[in-house]
């Protein structure tokens, strides 16, 4: 009986591997977008749903994320508006602009964080060289916020910034 009971378990496991080598098997030839192109080779549409996207690259472009907790957020800005103010209106999700700064005060390259025009802080020191060398490729970028915290009269700001090239 044991016996038996073993041969039954293991037919069922080795049917149930063959299934899925076949279907993944399947899945790799349907889709050659996923499958990356021979040097030279005209880029292949991708045949979902008898959707013609054309000439789809064959890969995806890459995507990188880049998590920030936003520095110099307790002081204020030249126009004597509060920082803490300004992150009081703010919610997670709501986005933010990245703007290189040359002319910074202590004499190093800065990136504002801007909401609306208005300044709620700075990318720390040691993300802007990374910061700037992405911006300067010209890939397309995405910043918002992804995380605030609250202590006692103190709101901390975290900012996603999302790269795709």
């Amino acid at each position: 009986m044991d016996r038996s009971l073993l041969l039954v378990l293991g037919s069922v496991f080795i049917l149930a591997g063959l299934f899925g080598l076949v279907e993944s098997f399947i899945v790799w030839f349907r889709r050659p977008a996923l499958r990356a192109a021979p040097a030279g080779a005209p880029a292949l549409a991708i045949d979902d749903d008898d959707q013609d996207f054309g000439d789809a690259p064959p890969i995806a472009p890459a995507h990188e994320d880049l998590q920030l907790m936003v520095v110099g957020d307790r002081g204020l800005n030249p126009d004597g508006t509060s920082r803490q103010e300004l992150i009081r209106e703010l919610n997670v999700g709501d986005t933010v602009d990245l703007v290189p700064e040359t002319t910074n005060p202590n004499g190093r390259d800065a990136i504002k964080i801007e909401v609306e025009g208005r300044t709620i802080g700075y990318v720390p020191p040691s993300k802007v060289p990374r910061l700037l060398d992405i911006l300067g490729e010209g890939a397309e970028t995405q910043a918002e916020i992804s995380h605030i915290a609250d202590s006692d009269d103190v709101r901390g700001v975290w900012v996603n910034v999302s790269v795709w090239r």
